[in-house]
Formats: structure tokens, sequence, C-alpha cells
């Protein structure tokens, strides 16, 4: 299977330990940490210290984890039915956004970027005729791009209805 017909079937990047390793690689330097704490917990080395050392581990992994999940799900639009997939590219090139990579059935953009990000990479593939998928993530590895997702789909959408 490929990466795009594993896409269009999972809705989601397919996650290799190649890219986990490269762009997560500090998820595992939490976990440790969470797991270092809780080990001396087990052992009866109830320091004040070690109890914040495992709730902060644990919230920064489950925060962790939920941003590798969101970093990989596509979103899926039904587009009008006079709207083809090369008039998506024209309308995307309206917002200022850089042209990373055209496909006959993918593009690849760059937002715009700004002072704190390096930019939000958005993939859009073709899913069928009425309907793309649409991902966005950080361009490289950006700690704070909080909600740059939701925007940035809210600006697609509206752009293409």
């Amino acid at each position: 299977m490929t990466r795009d017909e594993y896409i269009r079937k999972n809705l989601k990047w397919p996650l290799t330990w190649e890219v986990f390793f490269l762009r997560y690689f500090f998820v595992l330097l939490i976990i440790g940490i969470t797991i270092n704490s809780f080990v001396s917990l087990i052992e009866k080395d109830y320091r004040e210290s070690n109890f914040i050392l495992f709730f902060l581990g644990l919230s920064l992994t489950l925060i962790a984890l939920f941003r590798i999940r969101s970093e990989r799900q596509f979103r899926l639009l039904t587009l009008n039915p006079n709207i083809t997939f090369k008039d998506i590219r024209q309308k995307l090139d309206s917002l200022g956004w850089i042209n990373l990579q055209t496909e006959k059935e993918k593009l690849e953009f760059l937002d715009k970027v700004c002072i704190l990000s390096s930019g939000v990479s958005v993939t859009i593939i073709k899913y069928d005729e009425n309907r793309i998928l649409i991902n966005t993530k950080p361009f490289s590895r950006e700690p704070f791009t909080i909600n740059r997702d939701g925007v940035n789909y809210k600006k697609i959408k509206n752009l293409l209805q």
C-alpha cells in the first residue's frame, strides 16, 4: 500500500519509527522522566519532587501525544460541484502562501511565516471528485502552533465554499 492510499484509507499520515524519532524525540525524554519518577514513587520514596515530576511528565506526555495525533490527522472537506482540484491551487495562491509541491492529486503549501513560527505546512490530497483531505502541521519543530491547524482549515473551507 502506498503512502497516499494509506492516507485515503485511514485519514492520517503513516507513523514510521524514522518519522517518530526525527520529529518526536522529545516525547521519549518526557516519557522517560515520567517513568523514572513513577518508579521512585513505587519504591516508597515519597518526596514531593517525585510527585511533581510524575504529574508534570504525565501532563506533558498527554499534551505531546495529543499534538502527534492532531498533526497526523486529515480533515475531509466536501467541495462545491463547480470547483475542480486545479482551481484549489489558484485559490490558495491568492492567500499568499508558498507553493511547496504540486502533483496531480496532491498540493502542499506553506502558510505565512510569523515571528514565533516558521510556518505551517498545509497538505491537500484529492480524496474523490467532490472531496479533499486537508492536513496542517508545523513546517519544522515548532512548539507553539496551537490552533493554527483549525485556523488554516477554516480559511481553506471559507475560500473553497
